[in-house]
């Protein structure tokens, strides 16, 4: 009896056609699954963001109670709410609160009280300038006047579409908000096996890509430390002192300097400015020059406190850092803000690698506290 064995399989043949045929289903099925995921890409972007900057702290825990990784990142999660988002939150919505209330009209008035302090002051401005302008022998025409009432009465108006656009947008940043939640969740629970997944599908060296992972943490660690942390210090200092110089509203003070420390070269002084400049027309020059001095502390803390909580990282230059925040806020609106850095950064420490090994000379590598440095010493 002849016992015939089975023939293995012939292998495919490696064809030009069929390569290209392989990519163009591939490149085809991913560009779908984006599309599907694009209604939340924003948020699946900051969630990788805060993971990449925690997940080294992360480790460190999780080493040491390997079992309790869920825990320990609902607790990071949970840490992140308390100490960022809550105080946000609440800070807009008494924020969204007062603007309807001060624009409201009040009896039979026809425009709010807010309005008509803004017009009174308006008055009292215009009429000093118009003395200084008569001490120097200078007549201004009527249209100066008119164009600071047009630019208080759009000021208005654009804060009132602002509002109303934001109380439209709640529901769609609450989804985001989940979804940010449990991106970042799986994020740090799943994030080795992620990285094996991506490690396995061979579209980056392994070395290239522990390069880019590493680039992106410490990129990631010192952008949002330099952003929140910071910005947070800065509108502390300002909340604080409003409710010691007044008015008050310390959730309101507190979200509008923050967003202003996130803006380059601005910076979180103009609300201390504007609360100085609402003192000294009010009379009160004492808390005028007090509010000076707080805005030039909450001005100055970030180029204080940015040396220590940035220490050996490498630092891009302010213009490319400027334009990097503006590019990225154009595109991706407030995750731009930390997106535009992180690219930026990512291609001015990768491209001098990538060049580098296209022409077969020593590549670039992390060490422990550097971004970066190269494999062999210079000569």
């Amino acid at each position: 009896m002849i016992i015939q064995t089975p023939t293995p399989p012939t292998p495919p043949k490696n064809r030009p056609e069929a390569r290209v045929s392989s990519l163009f289903m591939a490149g085809g099925l991913f560009g779908l699954f984006m599309w599907v995921m694009s209604p939340f890409l924003l948020a699946i972007m900051m969630a990788a963001f805060v993971a990449a900057t925690v997940e080294p702290y992360f480790k460190r825990v999780y080493e040491r109670q390997k079992t309790l990784r869920g825990a320990w990142a609902t607790g990071i999660i949970f840490a992140i709410y308390v100490l960022f988002t809550l105080p946000f939150i609440i800070g807009v919505t008494k924020l969204v609160a007062r603007l309807n209330e001060a624009l409201r009209p009040q009896g039979g008035q026809s425009g709010s009280q807010t309005i008509q302090n803004l017009m009174s002051l308006k008055g009292t401005i215009d009429e000093k300038i118009n003395s200084l302008a008569s001490s120097v022998g200078l007549q201004l025409s009527g249209d100066f006047q008119n164009l600071t009432q047009q630019a208080i009465e759009k000021s208005m108006t654009t804060i009132v579409n602002l509002t109303s656009q934001f109380l439209l947008q709640v529901p769609d940043l609450l989804l985001s908000l989940f979804v940010f939640t449990v991106a970042l969740f799986f994020l740090l629970t799943e994030g080795p096996r992620m990285r094996q997944v991506v490690d396995d599908l061979n579209i980056v060296d392994s070395d290239d890509l522990d390069f880019l992972i590493d680039v992106t943490k410490r990129s990631c660690r010192s952008i949002l430390l330099s952003t929140l942390v910071i910005g947070g210090i800065q509108a502390l200092v300002v909340s604080v002192s409003s409710l010691i110089l007044g008015p008050g509203e310390f959730f309101i003070v507190f979200v509008l300097t923050f967003v202003f420390s996130l803006i380059p070269i601005i910076g979180a002084a103009p609300v201390a400015i504007a609360l100085s400049l609402t003192k000294f027309t009010s009379g009160h020059v004492g808390l005028g020059v007090a509010w000076l001095v707080i805005a030039t502390i909450a001005g100055t803390i970030d180029n204080v406190l940015k040396p220590f909580v940035i220490r050996t990282e490498e630092e891009l230059h302010p213009l490319i850092t400027f334009l990097a925040v503006l590019g990225g806020i154009y595109l991706w609106g407030f995750v731009g803000l930390f997106v535009g850095p992180l690219l930026a950064t990512l291609a001015f420490a990768a491209i001098p690698r990538f060049l580098a090994k296209a022409h077969g000379q020593p590549t670039l590598v992390l060490h422990e506290n550097e971004i970066p440095k190269t494999t062999q010493n210079e000569e």
